[in-house]
């Protein structure tokens, strides 16, 4: 029979586990999404200048 702790611990940790998990893929889309708008108002702005 499995104790209602164990359970419990399986539960604690596969939660911790995914939220980690959520957090660092948020955090690395936002990074690279803010890196790409980063660079694309460079590259929009260097272009312009060279146009004008």
């Amino acid at each position: 029979m499995v104790s209602v702790t164990v359970i419990i611990a399986q539960t604690i940790s596969a939660t911790v586990s995914a939220t980690i998990s959520a957090i660092v893929q948020l955090t690395i889309a936002g990074t690279i999404s803010a890196t790409t708008a980063q660079t694309n108002s460079a590259t929009i702005a260097v272009t312009t200048h060279l146009t004008i």
